[in-house]
């Protein structure tokens, strides 16, 4: 197989889509007053998307990668992973062990699905986790709606 016969990572989300699901999370995010960072990945959890509010911290583009990531690998929202971490601390060592990347329970990464295909995922930090999650789930909306803001 050539290079060019190579499926590319992102072809299920277009940056278009995933500019409008980060705007719609900010948009979300900054009428709550939250300052946060958004990130859009695809499904294999790469950056598609990225934007850091004035004023969020300097860390949270890593932070909602992580959430971002975690919600695209396992198809849920991150913080249904908790249980997990939480009760099977041994399971949990192990998952981290075989993915790529460092998962996370923490609230506000959601998967952007289209019909039943996920086509990567949201994740928001900077606020209280419940905060960061309903800023995700308003750029999830977008992605569900078929990728028209709801007015």
């Amino acid at each position: 197989m050539s290079a060019a016969e190579v499926r590319p990572a992102g072809t299920g989300l277009t940056r278009a889509l995933a500019v409008t699901a980060l705007r719609a999370a900010m948009t979300y995010a900054e009428n709550a007053g939250m300052r946060v960072s958004i990130v859009v990945v695809d499904e294999r959890g790469f950056d598609v998307a990225l934007e850091r509010s004035d004023g969020a911290a300097w860390f949270t583009p890593a932070l909602a990668r992580a959430k971002a990531r975690t919600a695209a690998a396992f198809g849920d929202r991150s913080e249904s992973l908790a249980p997990i971490r939480e009760q099977r601390p041994e399971v949990w060592a192990l998952i981290a062990q075989e993915v790529a990347f460092t998962p996370t329970a923490l609230a506000g990464g959601v998967p952007l699905v289209s019909g039943s295909r996920i086509l990567g995922a949201i994740g928001v930090s900077g606020d209280k986790g419940h905060q960061d999650a309903l800023a995700a789930d308003a750029g999830a909306a977008v992605v569900d709606a078929g990728g028209t803001a709801p007015s």
